[in-house]
């Protein structure tokens, strides 16, 4: 029998009706059973195209602290035995346990199980012991090997290494972020030909991803390096499966590319060049580093050795204008070169703010007058001032012979020896009959003594240096780098303004490097000083570090500072240090080897789709660790059924 021929065709109408009701029904309970007993969670797919500006050249953490686009592949490629999470606290990497002795002078690692490289070769003690000794040995050229002089590392087993310090090191923690390299790879490498190896670009590492291929342009330059994910990686393969770098010539060229899609993510400094660049599909996120620029003005230097004029530049630069015109809200004031909201200190007890009237009594209260809009040091003759009888020698006598010698009637022979003899007394006893009503009637004095007094040296000067012999303008010139042009243009024109001559020098990086910074050839020096997660202000201002390649820029000595900054070095409890590092920055503001300006936020664009990644106004502790824990980033996901979990 048909149901059709049963059913009333109003009947049959309502039994589709249940029908679907009812498999409607049974699909949303079905629905909702499965969202209910599974879960979001990533899944692996999908790839990353990051633009940087500038070319890799080593691949080698022996080697690539002196490069960006160097330290980006390093931190993907490499692992440490510690390294910074996205928050920028250390975390274990290689190592699993730390064990501290000694008060502070040995530290005990413990090297995690089934750890391998990229080839497949387990990483062992003799892995890190290798690392160590490549570091610290001079012959290698390292530009870290500062990080590792008198620290040995000895190896106690197969997994366990002995670091050994001469003096306990607050910071020692955060050195072991270093990465490690495989001894089977660069234990038969001289060290002379350690930076000339292939293996600097066909990087062998334990890292979250490993290279798959090097393209280079026909000048021979890297144009792009594909990385894919290591399956092997010691804390979990990473999620996004590829990750390509590919490299520009600058920032400009680098925005050019994100407008043309080339890249999806990207890390451009200039707002200006940023702006345009952003589109729907991004997200841009303002992260922080322990940073800071500064003027850091040249102590071996006039008129810069002078406090005086060194604050009279602090008053007279408007660093909250700076800020304000330059930056939008991608930068703020910062006061003080230890960074008290990065490391929750208490502010600065001495401060700079603006000040043109302040800064141009100071410049009064220095010889400096303001003359047809600028400053300059007016420069009068040399004066007798001091009293001068017969037997007397020296340069006041010879100017007292030079001003009586031009007046022939009183000084008939003009010998200018510096010698107060007969015949210069017997002169200057002319001199002061000659103006007797000057020089002797007003202190009844009845005739003429020989002895230059007050009275006697006044006419003196009066008839032969008074007056002006000219005027010095207060000029200056500030050195920076290209990225920092506009800044430095913009305190040139404050301080021009203000009335004081100012010129700008702008170099590329590397030109600032080997010109500037280590000849330490500059008057002013605009520049950027990057501190560490656990700071250590010892290689910017103790006065053992004034010569490169110490990074004491300005040439400052402190007795007191140098106390401070090893202390600092020594201490283990954290809020001693911090108490010290307040005293420091009170010292060094106090001071002034440098007027500390501002800090610029790192902007870093990357696709909305992307999750697991940095957060808004995380604190970063270098550029690179934007890619701090990247194996956790994802694209795509999946569901997991917590049902029986």
């Amino acid at each position: 029998m048909r149901l059709p021929q049963v059913l009333s065709r109003r009947e049959g109408r309502t039994l589709v009706v249940l029908t679907l009701f009812f498999a409607a029904s049974f699909f949303a309970l079905a629905l909702s059973f499965y969202l209910k007993n599974t879960e979001s969670v990533p899944a692996a797919g999908g790839r990353i195209i990051e633009g940087v500006a500038g070319s890799p050249r080593f691949l080698n953490p022996v080697y690539a602290d002196t490069s960006d686009a160097d330290r980006d592949l390093v931190n993907v490629l490499f692992s440490g035995l510690l390294s910074s999470d996205r928050e920028g606290k250390l975390t274990p990497d290689l190592a699993e346990e730390f064990i501290v002795g000694d008060g502070g002078r040995s530290v005990e690692i413990r090297l995690r199980d089934n750890i391998y490289w990229h080839d497949g070769v387990p990483i062992t003690a003799d892995d890190v012991v290798f690392t160590i000794k490549v570091l610290s040995d001079a012959s290698y050229k390292s530009p870290v090997r500062a990080n590792w002089v008198g620290v040995t590392a000895e190896k106690l087993s197969e997994r366990v290494v002995l670091f050994k310090l001469q003096e306990p090191y607050a910071g020692f923690f955060e050195r072991l972020t270093v990465k490690i390299i495989p001894q089977h790879i660069w234990e038969n490498i001289a060290p002379e030909n350690f930076a000339l190896s292939s293996y600097n670009l066909q990087a062998v590492g334990s890292g979250p991803y490993k290279i798959e291929k090097i393209s280079q342009d026909s000048s021979g330059a890297v144009s792009e390096i594909r990385l894919k994910a290591n399956l092997n990686y010691h804390k979990h393969a990473p999620y996004i499966q590829s990750l390509i770098f590919r490299f520009y010539a600058n920032e400009e060229e680098l925005a050019g590319a994100v407008r043309r899609g080339q890249v999806t993510s990207f890390a451009i400094s200039s707002p200006d060049l940023a702006e345009p660049t952003e589109r729907s599909n991004l997200q841009r996120l303002s992260l922080r580093l322990p940073r800071y620029f500064a003027l850091f003005f040249n102590l071996r230097e006039q008129p810069l050795s002078n406090k005086k004029i060194r604050e009279a530049l602090a008053y007279a630069t408007n660093s909250e204008e700076l800020v304000n015109t330059l930056f939008e809200t991608y930068a703020r004031e910062v006061n003080s070169p230890m960074l008290p909201d990065v490391f929750a200190l208490k502010d600065p007890g001495i401060s700079y703010d603006y000040d043109p009237a302040l800064a141009t009594n100071i410049l009064n209260s220095q010889g400096y007058q303001l003359r047809d809009g600028s400053f300059a040091k007016v420069e009068t003759p040399q004066q007798i001032t001091s009293e001068l009888r017969q037997g007397n020698q020296g340069s006041q006598v010879r100017l007292l012979q030079e001003c009586l010698a031009q007046d022939p009637q009183v000084y008939s022979l003009g010998t200018v020896n510096g010698v107060f003899g007969p015949s210069t007394l017997a002169a200057v006893k002319a001199f002061q009959e000659k103006y007797k009503s000057e020089i002797l009637t007003p202190n009844n004095i009845s005739s003429p003594t020989g002895t230059v007094g007050p009275s006697t040296a006044e006419k003196l000067n009066a008839l032969c240096y008074s007056g002006e012999t000219g005027s010095t303008k207060l000029a200056l010139q500030i050195t920076t780098t290209t990225k920092l042009q506009t800044v430095g243009e913009a305190i040139a024109q404050q301080w021009k303004s203000f009335g004081i001559t100012t010129e700008v020098r702008t170099l590329s990086p590397l030109e600032l490097e080997h010109q500037v910074i280590t000849n330490r050839k500059f008057e002013v020096l605009l520049f950027g000083e990057v501190l560490t997660a656990i700071p250590d202000p010892f290689p910017f201002w103790h006065s053992s570090q004034e010569r490169s390649p110490g990074l004491n820029l300005s040439g400052y000595e402190s007795a007191t500072a140098d106390q401070l900054l090893i202390k600092i070095r020594k201490e283990q409890n954290e809020e001693t240090r911090k108490g010290l590092m307040e005293n420091l920055q009170d010292q060094i503001l106090e001071d002034l080897p440098a007027l500390i300006l501002y800090d610029t936020d790192y902007l870093y664009s990357i696709p909305k789709g992307i999750k697991g990644g940095p957060k808004e106004d995380a604190l970063i502790t270098g550029p690179s660790s934007r890619f701090a824990e990247i194996e956790e980033w994802y694209i795509k996901t999946q569901r997991r059924w917590t049902l029986f979990q």
